[in-house]
């Protein structure tokens, strides 16, 4: 795909090229776009990690253990829409083995599930939370049920 050149924009030789300029460009991915899932505004999906060993196998029993304690957990908040706990073979960018993505009703929601479960300890790990894009996780990591 060709796309004109914009002034400051350097060439494959690190010449920089003349504005309106055909360059190469090469298809958009989700790598392409972001680096990170999450995002600094609130949003109403987080992601929950560092409960589980990413070198480790997710069994079907830990699976079932580490689902039924984040819904336990976060069920009593009341704006739950979904979880997904990312399995063997579903990884990708942003979305490691183990990593919980909670996605609640709205904001508050989201901000009273992350208020909850940050920075406490499960499985001898101290829990992380970060809010995640809501576009970028509907549009690429389809984690749904």
């Amino acid at each position: 795909m060709k796309q004109a050149a914009e002034d400051g924009v350097l060439g494959p030789d690190g010449e920089p090229l003349d504005a309106g300029e055909d360059i190469e460009v090469g298809p958009v991915t989700l790598e392409s776009k972001t680096n990170s899932l999450k995002t600094l505004n609130p949003s109403r999906i987080i992601k929950v990690s560092n409960i589980f060993d990413r070198e480790e196998e997710l069994t079907p029993d830990l699976y079932e253990e580490m689902k039924e304690d984040f819904e336990g957990e976060m069920q009593h908040i009341g704006q739950l829409r979904s979880i997904k706990i990312v399995r063997n073979g579903e990884e990708k960018l942003g979305a490691e083995v183990g990593s919980i993505f909670v996605e609640f009703k709205d904001k508050k929601g989201a901000a009273l599930g992350s208020k909850k479960v940050k920075g406490r300890i499960y499985d001898g790990n101290e829990i992380k939370v970060v809010y995640i894009d809501e576009k970028i996780y509907h549009d690429h990591i389809n984690v749904q049920e």
